[in-house]
């Protein structure tokens, strides 16, 4: 067969399961605790401070579809359920990682459900969506006007390894009042500062880190001007 036409038939084949599984279109520009909501799950959204002033969006599902804010918290102490935190790639936020949805049902499965629902569902994790400094949800500072005063973005992989995960870490422990350890599961760059930051601190994530799910790593930066792993 013409290497041609495979190539066009996997592509058609691709879009139509894509298409199937697209969130709907009202969906789209929706802001993510609406959608969240929208979709029945329980959310709650704090704010994180570094140790350099950077206020950090957190975004947190406690409990499965259909389950209230009070019942998911409650559930949380009583069922144990394990923390996970999850980390966008470059570029990204929070919603991008609930963007898909709930799933939708094709031919009897649900397919194309978001990772945080999955979770959730699941009845066992307690879910947490952290966002890196300057992103849309962390765009604030304690003194520093991102949009006048240009040191608010002079920061890089180090500062986002070095103090927004372990800001972000630290409170999730002491919020959830237990040093149970943390599920960390990271896409493309937030795999990257996890490396790194395990690295650099080895003693502090080994007594609250229990499993790193790398998922896309990004690890070997051979063309970065950024320091080496």
């Amino acid at each position: 067969m013409n290497s041609s036409l495979v190539f066009l038939l996997i592509i058609s084949y691709a879009r139509a399961v894509f298409n199937q599984i697209l969130p709907h279109e009202h969906e789209i520009n929706m802001e993510m605790n609406d959608q969240v909501r929208l979709h029945g799950y329980p959310l709650l959204t704090y704010t994180v401070t570094t140790a350099d002033g950077y206020k950090l969006g957190v975004h947190r599902i406690p409990g499965p579809r259909g389950e209230k804010v009070v019942d998911g918290l409650k559930s949380v102490e009583e069922l144990k359920r394990e923390p996970v935190l999850l980390m966008h790639g470059i570029g990204a936020a929070s919603h991008g990682l609930v963007v898909a949805g709930p799933g939708k049902v094709v031919e009897g499965e649900v397919m194309g459900k978001a990772i945080p629902y999955q979770l959730a569902d699941t009845g066992k994790y307690d879910v947490w969506m952290m966002n890196a400094r300057g992103n849309y949800f962390s765009r604030d500072h304690l003194w520093l006007n991102p949009d006048t005063q240009p040191e608010f973005w002079d920061f890089g992989m180090e500062e986002l390894a070095e103090r927004d995960l372990k800001a972000v870490v630290s409170f999730v422990q002491e919020e959830r009042n237990n040093d149970q350890k943390i599920i960390y599961l990271a896409h493309s760059q937030g795999s990257s500062i996890g490396f790194w930051a395990f690295n650099v601190e080895p003693d502090f994530y080994e007594a609250r880190i229990k499993l790193f799910v790398a998922i896309c790593p990004a690890v070997f930066f051979d063309h970065s001007h950024e320091p080496k792993l």
